[in-house]
Parts: C-alpha cells; structure tokens; sequence
C-alpha cells in the first residue's frame, strides 16, 4: 500500500513526481494560507471562505495549469466558491514563488543519500538516517536505488548523454557533496548523488525526451516559469558512453569505467584513465 501511495512502485519518474508532488502541495498550501489568513476564523455562516473550500477553488482552478493533484475532488465540493481571474493568478504566482527546481533537487538527493541502517548505526549511536530511528528501523525512501541504476545504465540515459557511473561517489569531486558518504555508499555499493548529478538526471529524465513541458511528466517543470529556459543552455555531451557493466551490481573503487563492473584500482585507475 505504501508503494503505491508513495509512488514507489511506478517507477524511477513516478517515484520523482511523488516527491515533486509533495514540494508542490506544501507551496500551494502555503500561498493559500498566505491570502487568506483568517480564514481559520470562518465559522459555517459562509462556508465558501474556510480553508477546506477555499483549498477546493484554487485546487480546481489551479490543477491542470500547474499540475496539481486533487482537481477533480475538488471539483465536486459544492461550497468551493468561484473565484475570479486576478485572484487565481495572484494565488498561481505566489506558488511559483515558493516551488523552484532547486527544491527538487535537494529533495532527491536527501533521499538517496539517506545512510543505510547499518551505516547510520557504525556513525552515530543508536540512531539511524533521516528516516530511520532509535529502534533500528530501515530509513524510509521514495526513491528506489536499484531503480535508479538501472535506469543510468539504460539506452535512454546514455543516448540522453548521462554518465551512468556519475551517480556513485567521486572523491575527485568532493566538493560537490554537502558531506562524504558512508558505509556501502563509500564502497560506491550504492548510490550516492551531489547536486550537480542530480539535476543532470532530472535533465534527462523529464526533459531531453521531449515531454517534459506536458503529460504526466511535465509536473516537474510547469511550477517553474524559468527552468526550462536554464535548461537548454546545457549540450548533449558524450552520447556514445555506454555503461561499462550492471549499475545495479558495482564493485570496488576501480576508475570510472570499472564503476559499474568493478575493474580499476582506486585512484591509481583513474588518473591511468584520464591519462
């Protein structure tokens, strides 16, 4: 149940728009409880100006412009009033205000990046990740790791222009990390995402197809007026990479090429590569 609520089990893009979904929510919620402040006030003499209505008529206003979830529900709430244009758009520019691609971002790589179980506990005494606890409880992920390997190494990612072993940790980059990882995400047994990377594999997930700006997909980026714009000054750089082996299975600190299939030897193997 969990699964299909969190989008976890649609997918690596499902999982994504689950979070962008819930960065989404919290800027809408925030612009309506912004204009109506006293709207928690209202008692049942005009029903129309509480917040659960009011939510209704932004909600179903604002849903297919902004790729909102819950327009069609609330489109059956018959005391959401009618609202007029000016406040429709004054409410749909304070949510682009407050959603920005940035958000997306760091909600992506938190989640990733969350210390296994075991990894918290060697780090930090009786505790665990961001979503794991004092009683040993796995952290709690949106974003399934396995399917983000796979989805690095596939022909769309490459031809896309990804680097499929650019999702696990590079110690050459460093300072792309807000910290080091640990446990079996520095053994680069698992993934471990900077900033740049992933952006990048936002990039081109929902954009280098060609559908990110409509469907299901373009809930990414209809929120934010600019990012499109951004996003083009970046080139399809190396689309004839091919991912050295399984991303789901790396082995070792071999150099980028031996990421994947765990050929290399550290940072030996590397500057070898490069050189």
């Amino acid at each position: 149940m969990y699964g299909e609520v969190s989008g976890r089990d649609q997918g690596l893009r499902g999982q994504i728009l689950s979070l962008v979904d819930g960065l989404k929510e919290v800027a809408f919620t925030g612009a309506v409880h912004e204009a109506h402040p006293d709207a928690w006030r209202q008692d049942d003499s005009n029903p129309s100006q509480q917040l659960p209505h009011l939510d209704s008529a932004y909600r179903r206003a604002l849903a297919g412009p902004l790729g909102l979830r819950g327009g069609k529900a609330a489109r059956a709430d018959y005391c959401a009033a009618s609202l007029s244009t000016e406040r429709i758009e004054r409410i749909a520019a304070s949510i682009r205000q407050r959603f920005s691609v940035q958000d997306v971002v760091q909600s992506l790589v938190s989640d990733v990046n969350q210390p296994d179980i075991s990894d918290a506990g060697a780090s930090v005494s009786g505790g665990g990740g961001s979503g794991g606890g004092a009683s040993g409880d796995p952290p709690t992920r949106r974003i399934d790791r396995r399917a983000l390997c796979q989805w690095a190494s596939s022909p769309a990612a490459i031809a896309a222009g990804f680097e499929a072993h650019s999702i696990f940790y590079d110690d050459d980059l460093a300072q792309d990390y807000s910290s080091p990882p640990s446990g079996s995400a520095a053994a680069l047994l698992q993934p471990y995402l900077s900033n740049t990377v992933a952006l990048r594999a936002l990039e081109c997930i929902f954009l280098a197809s060609g559908d990110g700006g409509g469907g299901e997909e373009g809930r990414v980026t209809r929120s934010s007026s600019s990012s499109s714009s951004k996003k083009k000054k970046r080139s399809k750089t190396g689309g004839g990479r091919e991912a050295a082996g399984s991303a789901d299975a790396p082995r070792g600190r071999g150099g980028r090429g031996g990421r994947l299939s765990g050929s290399g030897a550290g940072k030996k193997g590397r500057k070898n590569e490069r050189g």
